[in-house]
């Protein structure tokens, strides 16, 4: 069974003579129509329903899991999982900035100077879960790759939008370097 897997996965692979296929996919997007998109797909209210599904998908699992384990715990990402930096990628045209200051009126906005604001908003799915999770007696942690040098923003973040009043630091925030 595995043999036969293992070649009709390579089936579709082209042998290393053959010239790269062309495809339409292939072309770079405009980047001016991939900010509109992402503006409307937000915007629109889609992405809040789509991560909402999600979320709800996890929810699902721990009211159904957590009975069946000693010690429960989720762990959850920070940007964009547990708090919004959207404020800064809008007023970036939905780029990442990392040099400069953080100008959210006429932009552009360094995103760790954003961050550093501490003013990230909870979104509100993850939020949710966050409270159901400590209903069940479900154990919560975040985790980031932020820069250690934003660990004081990032938990007043945490305490100020996720109601964390129980959120601690244990010493081991390990953000990017």
């Amino acid at each position: 069974m595995a043999a036969a897997l293992l070649s009709a996965g390579c089936a579709n692979v082209p042998s290393a003579d053959a010239p790269p296929a062309a495809s339409a996919s292939s072309a770079v997007p405009n980047l001016f129509d991939t900010q509109r998109a992402i503006a409307e797909y937000v915007d629109s209210g889609r992405y809040q329903a789509d991560f909402g599904a999600v979320v709800a998908q996890a929810r699902a699992w721990l009211e159904t899991r957590a009975p069946a384990v000693m010690r429960p715990a989720i762990v959850l990402d920070i940007d964009e999982t547990s708090l919004s930096n959207w404020p800064a990628y809008r007023v970036n045209g939905w780029a990442r900035i990392l040099n400069g200051d953080c100008d959210l009126e006429k932009g552009p906005c360094n995103i760790h100077q954003w961050q550093e604001l501490g003013r990230s908003a909870a979104l509100p799915s993850t939020l949710e879960l966050t409270q159901r999770a400590r209903q069940l007696g479900i154990a919560v942690f975040f985790i980031s790759g932020r820069p250690a040098s934003e660990q004081a923003a990032t938990e007043r973040n945490l305490h100020e939008s996720i109601s964390c009043p129980d959120y601690r630091a244990d010493g081991h925030f390990r953000g990017a370097r």
